[in-house]
């Protein structure tokens, strides 16, 4: 699958599809968190990205707004490794699905970043649109 096809394996591409002509392969955006939820079996990562996707609300662009976030939600996991986690950027971030069965993996890889997550389902939530320094870039 292309990482441009990472939308399909959620449970409503549109959260993301609706806000892109094409959407960026995951490592296009900036990974800025990975919470573990102690509550339950949920993995939440929290992405961003300097400039608006192309096909935004217009009240974002109305009100100046220059960058993009969200939350992908990862839901029911069955499996957690994080064996690597730096403060530099990833090499590879990806939502793939799990192979031999249902549910998807989400793996954040590099030289400095060994994570993989295993889960039932994957979500978007929380997309929202700020207004970022131009040093964010």
């Amino acid at each position: 699958m292309a990482g441009s096809e990472w939308p399909l394996l959620l449970d409503d591409p549109s959260a993301v599809t609706a806000l892109f002509r094409e959407v960026p392969d995951l490592t296009g955006f900036r990974l800025i968190s990975l919470h573990v939820d102690e509550r339950g079996p949920g993995v939440t990562a929290c992405f961003e990205r300097y400039g608006l996707p192309d096909l935004s609300p217009p009240r974002w662009r109305e009100q100046r707004l220059n960058a993009f976030a969200f939350a992908l939600l990862l839901d029911a996991v069955t499996g957690l490794r994080i064996a690597g986690w730096h403060g530099t950027p990833p090499d590879r971030i990806a939502l793939t699905s799990a192979g031999g069965g249902p549910g998807v993996r989400f793996t954040v890889s590099g030289p400095h970043h060994d994570v993989e997550v295993t889960a039932a389902t994957a979500r978007v939530t929380r997309v929202t649109a700020f207004l970022a320094s131009p040093a964010a870039r």
